[in-house]
């Protein structure tokens, strides 16, 4: 099973490739910052979510014990 090509493999292969422009970038930098802020709140929201639900459990757990 062949993982990663080689870099003498790339080159061959760009060097034979023809190569197509685009009249615009595929993606801009706003966009990009963009999408590194809504990760960013993701990656919160998440640990927020998972305090949330580690504090539920361990009140779940001290309630079992006094009963």
């Amino acid at each position: 099973m062949r993982g990663h090509a080689s870099i003498r493999e790339l080159l061959e292969y760009e060097s034979t490739s023809k190569l197509h422009r685009v009249s615009e970038p595929l993606i801009d930098r706003r966009e990009v910052v963009a999408l590194l802020f809504n990760v960013s709140d993701i990656a919160i929201t998440l640990t927020s979510i998972e305090r949330f639900l580690t504090e539920d459990e361990d009140d779940g757990e001290e309630e079992a014990d006094e009963s």
